[in-house]
């Protein structure tokens, strides 16, 4: 079995036990959208039109985040469970939002430069 499919089986299976990194957003995460995940401030405090990536970052929190703070967000995940939970969460809240199937280090379907933001949430252990 490749390290891709090893990969994308383990994170549909945490989906299915409800592990923490799989938990979508919570209502009140939604009160202030950017606040909760860019609590810092480290993105400048306004993303809207910005185009950006949540690489390796399904299961229904960044990505959805992210769009209803106004960005145009492309989720990339190895793990079709984990982003169906973005899609889930993006059609309750009519959020728009892509979302790609794939692994962080495979990505020819994107193009160079598509990007304003690029954020990868506890990812780049996995690679």
């Amino acid at each position: 079995m490749s390290i891709h499919a090893h990969n994308r089986r383990a994170w549909d299976e945490r989906v299915r036990e409800g592990e923490c990194f799989t938990r979508p957003a919570k209502d009140e995460d939604f009160a202030d959208p950017l606040k909760t995940v860019d609590g810092l401030g480290w993105l400048g405090g306004d993303i809207r039109g910005k185009r950006l990536l949540c690489l390796a970052a399904g299961g229904g929190k960044h990505g959805p985040l992210y769009a209803a703070a106004g960005a145009d967000v492309t989720v990339v995940d190895i793990s079709p469970a984990m982003l169906e939970l973005d899609r889930q969460v993006a059609a309750e809240r009519r959020l728009a939002l892509r979302t790609v199937e794939a692994s962080m280090d495979e990505l020819p379907m994107l193009a160079a430069g598509e990007f304003d933001i690029v954020v990868h949430p506890v990812s780049t252990c996995y690679v």
